[in-house]
């Protein structure tokens, strides 16, 4: 409660920050306890971890991108063999009807 706490810098309407309590569970080193027990987050230290955690996702957006780039030019390696391979199956398709074509007529009685 607010009102508990004096000289805390509280200043009215709503306020926006993080849960000291939940900052301590994973970057304890942020979070100071006074002798009433009330936690404090020391802000400035929080910049230096968001900012190397933003490296960190750019460099996995790095990774992915790359991975999907290999992943596309996989799929167009296999589009164009699949390509060549209907071009190549046509033209067999086509020498054969023509080779048919000169087999000779077909009797019927």
């Amino acid at each position: 409660d607010k009102d508990r706490v004096t000289g805390a810098g509280y200043k009215s309407g709503r306020q926006i920050g993080f849960v000291a309590q939940e900052v301590e569970k994973v970057l304890p080193e942020l979070v100071q306890t006074d002798r009433e027990g009330y936690k404090t987050l020391s802000y400035d230290k929080v910049v230096p971890v968001l900012v190397e955690a933003i490296k960190e996702q750019q460099e996995q957006l790095k990774e992915k991108d790359a991975r999907i780039e290999r992943l596309e030019k996989a799929l167009e390696d296999q589009q164009l063999a699949l390509m060549r391979q209907q071009s190549a199956l046509s033209s067999l398709s086509a020498r054969l009807a023509a080779d048919e074509g000169h087999a000779g007529t077909v009797a019927y009685k």
